[in-house]
């Protein structure tokens, strides 16, 4: 997977988990810890503009 494929992947999947928020099944607390496990795996630094 090139850097633009796992961005992409990354986006889709912090876009759901927003969502998700939004409607309450999930708290602040997990979207967070989603969101870090999430660039970690796609390799999105801290300070990424994408995140």
């Amino acid at each position: 997977m090139n850097k633009h494929q796992a961005l992409i992947h990354y986006r889709v999947a912090v876009s759901v988990f927003r969502k998700w928020l939004a409607a309450g099944i999930l708290s602040e607390e997990e979207f967070t810890k989603l969101e870090t496990l999430l660039a970690d795996k796609y390799g999105l630094p801290k300070g990424s503009i994408y995140r």
